[in-house]
């Protein structure tokens, strides 16, 4: 729900802030930081407020075009990853995707 949501959101930037991540220079530019493995895909369907869904939620999979998957581990089924998850390693690692279905690094320049 939204209450999980954002204390994803905050619990996450404070523990950078934190471990001082360095998220780029003092103008906000920069390299980034943060890295991560490939997303496991889920699969299976998950119930949400907006009724039965396929995993991963589309919105989920909206977000994680272009970013790196793999398989999730055998036998395991359901949503391995979230889209506020998602949301949070597309800015941190600073993936991008455009609508013209360009995507890559942010290079900030």
């Amino acid at each position: 729900g939204a209450v999980d949501s954002i204390v994803d959101t905050v619990g996450t930037l404070l523990a950078l802030y934190y471990l001082d991540v360095d998220l780029g220079g003092e103008d906000g530019y920069g390299d980034v930081a943060v890295t991560c493995a490939p997303l496991p895909m889920g699969e299976g369907t998950v119930w949400t407020d907006h009724g039965l869904l396929p995993v991963p939620a589309p919105a989920t999979m909206r977000l994680m075009v272009g970013m790196p998957t793999c398989p999730g581990p055998k036998g395991v089924t359901g949503e391995l990853v979230t889209p506020t998850a998602a949301a949070l390693l597309r800015v941190l690692t600073g993936v991008y995707y455009s609508d013209s279905g360009e995507y890559g690094k942010n290079n900030n320049e």
